[in-house]
């Protein structure tokens, strides 16, 4: 493939890219939340202005502030049970969620933005070395 077909192929499986659900308790009952990946640049971006909290261990380790990359992902990338919400909204529930569902959170914002990249990454030069 020439590299316009690369770039296509990309934007193409990144158009498909199935949303990754998780559960949350709100108000007492079960909401489905779904996200979907930012592009690379974008993902840069959010994570470069939210920058780790002094003392946040788990922002120490990932490199930014978990919380605030949480309540300012793109809310064109989130649904809540299956509908789309405004940034207030999002701002609203992201503000009474529990300790442990905000946790459930950044953890699949990092893996969707971070570690699923860094597989794909992994598997292409493994098909590059065998090749």
């Amino acid at each position: 493939m020439n590299l316009d077909e690369r770039i296509a192929k990309a934007e193409q499986d990144y158009d498909a890219t199935e949303p990754t659900p998780l559960n949350v308790e709100v108000g007492g009952e079960l909401t489905e939340l779904t996200f979907l990946p930012l592009w690379g640049e974008d993902w840069e971006d959010i994570v470069a202005t939210n920058p780790p909290r002094p003392g946040a261990e788990t922002d120490g380790l990932v490199g930014y502030n978990t919380d605030a990359v949480a309540k300012d992902y793109p809310t064109s990338k989130v649904t809540v049970d299956g509908e789309h919400v405004d940034e207030e909204q999002w701002r609203r529930l992201m503000s009474v969620l529990t300790a442990p569902n905000r946790k459930n959170i950044a953890s699949v914002l990092y893996g969707l933005n971070v570690l699923q990249p860094s597989q794909k990454l992994k598997e292409a030069a493994g098909k590059a070395v065998k090749g």
